[in-house]
């Protein structure tokens, strides 16, 4: 049950996983990997786990429950957990913990919990990184609809995975949510959560984003959604999964649903990041990015990097410096 972690996919990490599959063993290896679904399907059959999200690497004993729920979204969720158990934490999520289940410890046999790991640059440890982004969005979302209560907001979170700011948030009663993401990922969520009570009606739509057979869009009307209404659009860790010309879609189909005054927050990667982590799009120049991705006037009304001024939040506290490998948060 030894953990073997990765960053960068490559053939050569493709012919060595394959090696471990036909001898039906693992062994330590200073390759990193990112992107693993095609791995994944080849180790499946063996009864090992790549996760979705690269983050690590094991036997299907390191995970006891839930295998079939993406251990990406697990995997936040955990983080977030982490987080709330700090003394001096930044948000408290009371029930990521449950979500991530054994993802928690996992993370935490896995990962060291070291105190000065908000001094790493994110790609050594993912922490820092998924901490500030919760925050950032955490503020986003409340200053956007808290602080308008007499407005009707609908909240929409695509890539869903385990959010929970429905839940521990209190929102102005005329306010929606709208969770969408892939059905194993709802079934679990309403599985884990579906007893908590909350201050707002939370409408979860099982759907695959990018199923041009089945429009996730035409779900969503059938569940009460309506154009006229003021749409905040949460975008978290989704984006760079996909291809540039899927993400242009996504975002066209998200203008064709707003009515003027919604707005939408999202996390970019540029495209060093990009090839590094083998993501599928990358954007250096977010400012401009959804005016070109759409052709339209999607204009971004705040772009930050994590480790700003502002937005270190005491985590990510080494700021992006030269042509390095970067992210951002666009509000727009």
């Amino acid at each position: 049950n030894s953990l073997f972690f990765f960053k960068r996919m490559n053939k050569d990490v493709e012919n060595e996983i394959q090696s471990f599959r036909d001898k039906k063993t693992l062994k330590p290896t200073k390759t990193t990997v990112r992107t693993l679904v095609d791995v994944e399907k080849k180790i499946e059959k063996k009864g090992w786990r790549l996760f979705d999200d690269g983050i690590v690497f094991g036997t299907a004993d390191d995970l006891q429950e839930d295998e079939d729920v993406a251990f990406s979204s697990r995997y936040v969720a955990a983080i977030r957990a982490i987080e709330s158990e700090r003394n001096d934490k930044i948000f408290d999520d009371p029930f990521a913990k449950l979500l991530a289940g054994s993802a928690v410890d996992f993370v935490k046999k896995s990962l060291s919990l070291q105190t000065k790991y908000e001094e790493k640059p994110y790609w050594c440890d993912e922490r820092p990184y998924l901490v500030a982004r919760t925050k950032f969005f955490d503020d986003f979302l409340y200053s956007s609809v808290a602080h308008n209560p007499s407005m009707f907001h609908q909240v929409i979170i695509l890539g869903a995975g385990m959010d929970t700011r429905a839940m521990r948030f209190i929102w102005p009663a005329n306010t929606i949510f709208y969770e969408i993401d892939r059905p194993d990922v709802i079934l679990y969520k309403k599985d884990k959560l579906g007893h908590i009570q909350t201050s707002v009606p939370i409408k979860y739509i099982a759907a695959d984003l990018l199923d041009e057979h089945n429009p996730w869009e035409k779900v969503l009307y059938e569940n009460g959604y309506r154009k006229e209404g003021i749409t905040v659009w949460l975008v978290e860790g989704l984006f760079y999964y996909f291809e540039e010309n899927q993400v242009s879609c996504l975002l066209q189909k998200m203008i064709s649903l707003s009515c003027p005054g919604s707005m939408v927050v999202a996390d970019l990667v540029n495209e060093k990041e990009k090839q590094v982590s083998q993501y599928r799009s990358g954007v250096d120049d977010p400012a401009t990015y959804f005016i070109q991705a759409t052709h339209s006037s999607l204009l971004c009304t705040k772009v930050v990097k994590p480790g700003d001024t502002g937005v270190q939040y005491g985590r990510f506290v080494r700021p992006f410096e030269g042509d390095v490998r970067k992210a951002f948060f666009v509000e727009a």
